[in-house]
Parts: structure tokens; C-alpha cells; sequence
């Protein structure tokens, strides 16, 4: 059942779509966004109360009609998700949703809400997305007029002055009427939706979606969970991360404040913090007996508890290691002339050298005629 469903309804699903889905993931989902979501101005985060255990039959048994003319087919499926269950040797009804944990339910789930995905391409989208760019900031425009008259004068000062002034400017009039723009995304059964506009059409396309989710698929929306968030002071939280558009005037890249408008993902502190210390954790002082913490010393201490992140190569500071352990001494040479001791190398990835301790070197050939006293060494 799993295998026909997936081939049949795989190519009509929404590119917008990344649960349970083959070759898509958190990762393509948060791409998307990361790439693709520049500028947004409101955050819609969708939330439904109990999905999975909410999904309605007989909207489920019209949904797989639509296409699937095979009775046979769709009775063993209605028989399938009215199977019921068993709870401390007790028989339970299942009047509504699919099996947790089965083999079709992921399939079954997209086939439903791929209704709501279509609605808002269909209907949201062109709706609220229009205007080819926004218009030019007046101030800006004015500012830089000044400036290119007070290059051309040669005076330096006033340029810099102006240019000062427009860094401080969006180059695009941020309240233009004449754009919009909606995007979305669902994985699973959460969704968020990215507007650029005003509060206002935030406010109703949530409305929206709340109407039909209700009218047309039997569902809810958490109203707790369902927020309208300000894209650049209040981050939203999806997959386990909080999304939150950048704005810095003061990070100029090749000219640009290329900053601005950019999507980024961070960990939330609450993640970091759940987090169990890793091995080797040592006793914070102060804290009581019995309460063991794990405080972070580097930068590469705080990044191996966060998800995701890999241990980066040592930078080049140019200092050695804190704490050489285990070195290789003189004394040790003569009770070990493999030199099989360790080299213990210091931050910048060479061996450590100081006094009482000497770089090993392999033993090249001797000295030939001719090399006036030298001695040629091989590596």
C-alpha cells in the first residue's frame, strides 16, 4: 500500500512539502528557507492540535476517491485506519486518525494536508505576492544624488559624510504598496509562512488558514502555538531552530551591507542548556554537592554540545598548547632511539619546541665530500 501510494501521489506533492518525503529532510527544509526567505518582515508559525490523531475518515476516504477508483483499495484502507486499538488488554474504537508508528500514516498524512498546500499556492500566494521589487527609498536616492555631485566636485569630505548618512538608509522603501510577498513551507504537520507586508495581512492570512483548516479539513490550529512573530526582533522557532532575519549597517561586504535581510539559523538557548555535558565534565565549583555542570572554557567546548556542528581544525594563534603532556625530551631519546614517543603538537599544528625538548628527526645519510661540513638530512 505504501509503495503504490508513494508512486502515485510522490510527483504531485508540493515542493514545499519535506516530511516524510524521499531525498527530503530538516536540512532541505531549512535551506530553503535560509536561502530563499531574504527580507522577510513577519513570520506566520503554524501549529495543528493533535494531527495526526485528528485526521477525519471520511475526508481522508474523499481525498483518495478523488483518483483511486479501485474499491477494493480504498475499503482496506477505511478498514485499516477504523482498525482500532488495544490498551491494557482493552478494545478502543479509533474514530479518528491514522495509526502512530504505521508503515502508511506518514503517506496518509501528506496525502491529506497536501489540501492545505495546494490552498495556499493556490490561493494565498498569487493573493498576496505582487510587485517585481520594491521602490526606491526617496531619502536614500536624495542622499546619494549629494554624494556623487560632491565626488565629482573632489570633496572628499561631504562623500564620506553622505555616505555615512546612507548607510544608516534602507536603499528600498520598506512600506512600498506595491509589494508583497508570501512564502511557505511544511514539514509534516508544522508549517510557517514568510510575509513581507504589513501586520495587518499577517493577521489575515492566519484567519484564513484557521477557516480552512476548519471548514474543509476538520482541523485546528493551536492558537497558543500559532504566533505572528517580527522577523527581526522575534525569532520564530521551527525544526528545533530559531529563524530570525539579520540587520547590521555596520558589516560592509564588497560595498554592500550584505547583512541585512539575511536569514539566519541559531540554537536556541533552551537546546544548549538540555543538552547533557559531554565526557569528562568537571565539577563546578560553588554549585553544591552532588551537582555536577559542565562549564564551557572555548569556543569548540560550545559548539560540541549544539547539534549538528562538527569539530572544526585549531586555528593559528601562534601560542602553544596549555597543558603539553606528553613530550619528547632528550633523556627519553636514549631509552627510546625509535623515537616512538608521541610529539605532542601545540594550536598551530606543529610539534612543540622550547627548552629541554628538540624536534625527532629521521637519520638521513651521512655527510658526503664536498658539502663543506653539511650534513644532507631526508625527511
Amino acid at each position: 500500500m505504501r509503495l503504490l501510494l508513494e508512486a502515485y501521489y510522490e510527483p504531485q506533492f508540493s515542493d514545499h512539502s519535506h516530511g516524510f518525503r524521499k531525498g527530503r529532510g530538516c536540512h532541505t527544509a531549512l535551506r530553503e528557507i535560509r536561502e530563499v526567505w531574504r527580507a522577510t518582515t513577519w513570520f506566520i508559525e503554524g501549529d495543528i492540535s493533535d494531527c495526526f490523531g485528528s485526521l477525519d475518515h471520511s475526508v481522508m476516504a474523499g481525498i483518495l476517491s478523488e483518483n483511486i477508483h479501485d474499491q477494493r483499495f480504498l475499503r482496506l484502507i477505511r478498514h485499516m485506519l477504523k482498525a482500532g486499538y488495544l490498551e491494557d488488554w482493552e478494545y478502543h474504537d479509533t474514530l479518528s486518525g491514522c495509526p502512530q508508528g504505521g508503515v502508511v500514516s506518514p503517506g496518509l498524512s501528506n496525502i491529506y494536508l497536501n489540501k492545505l498546500d495546494e490552498f495556499v499556492e493556490r490561493e494565498l500566494i498569487p493573493r498576496y505576492t505582487r510587485g517585481a521589487a520594491r521602490a526606491p527609498d526617496s531619502r536614500y536616492t536624495g542622499l546619494k544624488r549629494q554624494r556623487d555631485s560632491a565626488r565629482k566636485r573632489g570633496d572628499r569630505v561631504t562623500a564620506r559624510n553622505m555616505l555615512r548618512q546612507m548607510r544608516a538608509l534602507p536603499s528600498r522603501d520598506p512600506m512600498d504598496p506595491g509589494f508583497r510577498r508570501l512564502r511557505y513551507l511544511r514539514y509534516a504537520d508544522d508549517h510557517i509562512l514568510g510575509f513581507t507586508g504589513p501586520k495587518a495581512e499577517a493577521e489575515q492570512i492566519k484567519a484564513e488558514l484557521t477557516r480552512f483548516l476548519r471548514e474543509t479539513l476538520r482541523l485546528e490550529l493551536n492558537q497558543d502555538k500559532t504566533l505572528i512573530s517580527h522577523a527581526r526582533t522575534q525569532p520564530a522557532r521551527f525544526l528545533g531552530y530559531h529563524i530570525i532575519v539579520q540587520h547590521c549597517d555596520t558589516r560592509i561586504t564588497h560595498g554592500r551591507r550584505s547583512a541585512n535581510g539575511a536569514i539566519a539559523l541559531r540554537v536556541p538557548p533552551d537546546v544548549i542548556k538540555a543538552r547533557p555535558p559531554p565526557t569528562g565534565a568537571r565539577e563546578n565549583p560553588g554549585t553544591g554537592p552532588g551537582c555536577r555542570t559542565w562549564t564551557p572554557t572555548t569556543s569548540s567546548d560550545l559548539r560540541s554540545r549544539i547539534p549538528g556542528h562538527r569539530e572544526l581544525l585549531p586555528s593559528r594563534p601562534g601560542r602553544l598548547a596549555a597543558d603539553p603532556a606528553v613530550l619528547v625530551r632528550r633523556d627519553v631519546d636514549a631509552e627510546d632511539p625509535g623515537r616512538q614517543a608521541q610529539v605532542l603538537r601545540g594550536q598551530d599544528c606543529r610539534p612543540l619546541q622550547g627548552e629541554g625538548y628538540h624536534r625527532p628527526r629521521p637519520p638521513g645519510p651521512a655527510s658526503k665530500p664536498g658539502c663543506s661540513g653539511r650534513v644532507r638530512r631526508t625527511w
